[in-house]
This record gives structure tokens, C-alpha cells and sequence, in this order.
């Protein structure tokens, strides 16, 4: 267990083992996960956006007050560069993996229940705007090689677009719910949805066929991680009477969809990770501690 001074929302893993978590008091803090002990902490700047971890990157994104997106490298703790970000005023902030891309949303100008999505490339240019639904998104990934982009609405609706033309590949409109969690294997092969009806979905995220459903957890699902070889993912959620509830945290095989192992976690999961040799999970529950189970392999 690792504990923090702050409490603890979104959390990854670095390529060197270290986990980093984003804290409420506007710091992301770096941890050893097995000793629990704080290597360093970064500051935000006042006026930055909500911070988004890169874990694979160690980096740590924001969207500064005048729209360019800030990144800081979490090794070092300095502030590693700075990114055009869309010229729009957005939120919901997502930067790809290899930090070419940023996605980000708008209201509509039309409609204020309706909002746009930007994807714009690291000097600014525009890849594509698209509409995103209503009620404001949900949930969003880029694929590992950043060749498509996937956002899930409140409306119910999930988009992938192809981020070098914006060409809409799929869109989804038979989930009758709302997808909090989304997120794709490593090797981009896989990807995986899961929300109110707390179904874990797999999809071929080539042809957007559905290849399994992962049924079994009891709560909303509002977090997902695909382990480093794909071969596993774990599915946190929270309850429908209150977040204080205590849940569950579980750990699946993609390919038989068997439910292996079952976790305790204190109230509703914010994040959970695996480490880089996938012997290690991580959950994060928005208080001042961090969950670190041994998995072996």
C-alpha cells in the first residue's frame, strides 16, 4: 500500500517500474510501488487544466490557460516541452502516446447540449473537427500507433475516427448506456469498453466486431487496463447508491473471458494499472492511498 500526502486520482506506471499518481493538491507524485516510498513530486502551474498521465512516455500533460499544452517529464521533473493545442477553447483533454496528437472537446456554437471534437498535431495543424454527441464525452483513447482516434458520449454513442483523414470508422449506437472506461491492448489489436451496464466489451478494433463480453462485475465499471502482453485486463467500478461503497476490482482472461482473481477497493476506482512486466496491479480510489497487488506470472 502506498500512501499519499493528497489524494490520489488518475495513476500509470512508468516504463522503469515507477508509479506515478496525480494528486488533488495539483502535484503528481512518483512512487516505488513496492517500497511505497515518494521518489519525486511535480507541481502544476496555477491556472493549468486537469493534468493527464502519459505513463508510457513518462510524461505529464495539462492545458495551460492560454491553450497550449504544457508536458512535464516526470524522470526529471522538469518541464519538458510545450504544445500547440487546438485553436478552440476545449476540455476534456487526451494526448496520444508519442505526443503527435491532441484531442480535446467544444460545445457546439449551435447547440450547447451538442460538442465537437478537435484533433489537432503537435504544432497546432488540425487533423479533423467531428460532431461528439450529446451531453459532453465520456471517455477517450488513441490507439497505440495514434492512427485512430475514439471517443464515447453521455448519449450513449461511441465514434472512431482515422485521425489522419477524420474518416468516421465506426460508430456504435446499440449500447443503451453510458461508457465510462475505454482503452486499447498494447498492441492495438484489442479494444475495450465498459460502463453503466458493467460489461466489459471486446472489439476487433480493425473490423469493430464484437469479439467477447466480460460479464460478471457487480458495479458500474469506470476503469480498464489491458496487461502489457494483452493477455489480461482489469475492470474497477463503483456503485450506483453512493461512491463511498466499497467494490471491486477484477482481474480477467481477454481470450476465455474467465474472471481470475477479485480485489477489494475501498470505494469507487478511479484508475487501476498494470506494471511494465505485468507482475504488479495498481488502484487508485481518490484518497490518500494507492493499491499495489502482487500478481506473479
Amino acid at each position: 500500500m502506498i500512501r499519499s500526502e493528497s489524494e490520489v486520482g488518475q495513476i500509470a506506471f512508468l516504463p522503469d517500474g515507477s508509479l506515478a499518481g496525480v494528486c488533488n493538491d495539483r502535484k503528481a507524485r512518483l512512487w516505488d510501488p513496492k517500497s511505497g516510498t515518494m521518489k519525486r513530486s511535480v507541481a502544476l502551474e496555477a491556472g493549468d487544466g486537469s493534468p493527464t498521465l502519459i505513463g508510457s512516455a513518462s510524461q505529464l500533460a495539462a492545458l495551460g490557460k492560454d491553450g497550449a499544452v504544457k508536458i512535464w517529464d516526470l524522470r526529471t521533473g522538469e518541464k519538458a516541452r510545450r504544445m500547440a493545442g487546438p485553436e478552440q477553447k476545449v476540455r476534456n483533454l487526451c494526448v496520444a502516446r508519442d505526443l503527435q496528437l491532441v484531442a480535446g472537446t467544444e460545445r457546439a456554437a449551435d447547440n450547447p447540449s451538442a460538442y465537437v471534437m478537435h484533433v489537432v498535431d503537435s504544432t497546432g495543424r488540425a487533423r479533423f473537427a467531428a460532431a461528439a454527441g450529446l451531453g459532453g464525452v465520456s471517455a477517450m483513447a488513441f490507439s497505440p500507433g495514434d492512427e485512430t482516434f475514439v471517443a464515447a458520449s453521455y448519449d450513449t454513442s461511441i465514434r472512431a475516427w482515422d485521425t489522419r483523414k477524420g474518416e468516421l470508422l465506426k460508430h456504435v449506437e446499440d449500447i443503451d448506456v453510458a461508457t465510462f472506461a475505454m482503452v486499447f491492448s498494447p498492441d492495438g489489436k484489442l479494444f475495450a469498453t465498459a460502463g453503466v451496464d458493467r460489461i466489459v466489451r471486446l472489439w476487433d478494433a480493425k473490423s469493430w466486431s464484437l469479439v467477447r463480453k466480460l460479464e460478471g462485475q457487480l458495479e458500474m465499471i469506470s476503469a480498464l487496463a489491458f496487461s502489457p502482453d494483452g493477455r489480461q485486463i482489469l475492470s474497477g467500478g463503483f456503485s450506483e447508491l453512493t461512491s463511498r461503497q466499497p467494490v471491486s476490482v477484477l482481474l480477467w482472461e481477454t481470450d476465455s473471458g474467465r474472471m481470475v482473481k477479485k480485489m477489494a477497493a475501498p470505494q469507487r476506482v478511479d484508475t487501476v494499472a498494470f506494471s511494465p512486466d505485468g507482475a504488479l496491479a495498481a488502484m487508485s480510489c481518490r484518497n490518500k492511498e494507492v493499491a499495489v497487488w502482487e500478481l506473479g506470472k
